[in-house]
């Protein structure tokens, strides 16, 4: 039996995730591993996260973590509402890069852009974290 659910149960706002109790675990202890597993984290990486790229980002910018994060697909009409600082819409690769330093530096966290040295997409954005946000 599949359930779906949404972290933000766990206590985070992230993307729907899909649990099947036929892996071993029931829902709820899937759930409660999940949520202590969100508490307990201090650091968060994303290698291609694809859609969770943002929840990955916010996550550690809301708590004040260090991550990097090496972005992949855009999803340009997925996440339509991404916009850069100066109003562009973001569609293309080096333009996510440019909106997760901007959103990443309007939590008042010193963030860097590196070149990791491997094939494809190889920018890492990361922080070293700061303190974390006052969530409304």
């Amino acid at each position: 039996k599949d359930a779906r659910v949404r972290v933000t149960q766990c206590g985070v706002d992230a993307p729907n995730i899909v649990i099947t109790e036929d892996e071993g675990m029931s829902v709820e202890d899937t759930l409660t591993t999940l949520r202590e597993a969100l508490t307990n984290a201090t650091l968060v990486l994303g290698m291609h996260p694809d859609q969770a790229t943002d929840a990955a980002v916010t996550f550690a910018c809301e708590r004040g973590l260090p991550f990097a994060v090496v972005p992949c697909c855009v999803y340009a009409k997925e996440f339509s509402r991404r916009r850069l600082r100066d109003g562009t819409q973001v569609t293309t690769h080096e333009q996510l890069c440019a909106y997760l330093m901007e959103k990443t530096s309007a939590s008042g966290a010193k963030v860097q852009m590196s070149t990791l040295d491997m094939r494809g997409k190889n920018v890492v954005i990361w922080s070293l974290g700061a303190e974390p946000m006052c969530r409304a």
